[in-house]
């Protein structure tokens, strides 16, 4: 486990955004794929605050699919999670206008594909560049669930005021786990953009199956979830129910921890209640890439559960 500081952040991104204005790739579409890490959000931070488009892609797509959504979105830079080392393999046939490929873990570079590390060594930090609210900062595919693949092209304006424009009252320095995967609008906005606007302290879980064992590490005050990660961790609480809540919540979550963030899918208002009887909040939010994501949410002074009729419509 490794910590790093705000200031390391903003110089390890700052640093990115200097060495892809020394390859001559500064605005260009730079894609990048990998699972959530610190590298991860440097390289994206310093994508976007040199004025180039990042371009998130899942890091679980199968070679062919994402090298075509590399070569759709005229990416010239691949940012990659050593992971994924199979698409190295064939981007380079399948994808003409790629220049570069940046490996995440490589101590060095070979050719054109380069060493994140060595990058971050070898160039200065202090980027000078300020992007307009209104330039293009990402394109984020859509999953395609009704048809092909679509590139939503979203700008600064609309990442930074989604992530920042409603005061959820969460104190700074809440401890945030993230365990969603980052390449979706709703992990990044939330999680990591409105989290870094806060002054969260974020920690990054690192696989699905050590969650729990990533709770008592992390001992987090808040999880962005998707209802199908509610619905297990309900089936932990319905096995201790005749236990005392405050024993169970401490077991399974921590004293400390109080909110779920819901999204993604429809959530069972039973889970509402089930969790509260622990002290838990769940937060449910409605949302679409093509809105950056977040269109609507509950917040933690004012729940309900009941239908609104409003002219004849039940809400």
């Amino acid at each position: 486990m490794e910590a790093k500081s705000y200031t390391d952040l903003r110089r390890d991104s700052e640093k990115v955004s200097n060495a892809l204005k020394e390859l001559g790739e500064q605005g260009n579409h730079i894609a990048l794929t990998g699972m959530t890490s610190y590298e991860w959000i440097a390289a994206y931070l310093g994508i976007v605050n040199s004025g180039s488009v990042a371009v998130p892609l899942d890091v679980s797509l199968p070679a062919d699919e994402m090298c075509e959504l590399i070569d759709r979105a005229d990416v010239t830079v691949l940012v990659l999670d050593e992971i994924r080392k199979d698409v190295d393999t064939i981007v380079w046939e399948k994808c003409p206008k790629l220049q570069y490929v940046i490996s995440m873990q490589k101590e060095e570079s070979e050719g054109s594909v380069l060493s994140m590390k060595q990058l971050l060594a070898n160039t200065q930090a202090g980027c000078d560049y300020k992007p307009e609210p209104d330039q293009l900062c990402t394109i984020m595919f859509t999953s395609g669930t009704t048809g092909k693949s679509k590139g939503v092209m979203l700008t600064h304006r609309n990442m930074a005021e989604n992530a920042t424009c409603l005061d959820m009252k969460i104190p700074a320095r809440t401890v945030i786990l993230s365990v969603l995967p980052i390449h979706h609008a709703y992990c990044l906005s939330m999680d990591i953009l409105k989290g870094l606007s806060l002054g969260s302290i974020i920690c990054i879980n690192d696989s699905l199956m050590r969650v729990a064992k990533n709770i008592k590490l992390f001992q987090p005050n808040m999880i962005l979830m998707v209802p199908l990660m509610i619905e297990s961790m309900a089936k932990k609480l319905e096995e201790a129910a005749g236990l005392p809540p405050a024993i169970v919540k401490n077991e399974v979550f921590g004293e400390q921890f109080h909110t779920i963030c819901s999204g993604g899918a429809y959530l069972n208002p039973a889970y509402i209640d089930l969790f509260n009887q622990y002290g838990i909040t769940i937060l449910q939010g409605y949302g679409m890439t093509e809105c950056s994501p977040v269109i609507s949410t509950s917040v933690s002074w004012n729940i309900t559960k009941q239908h609104r009729h409003i002219s004849g419509y039940t809400v």
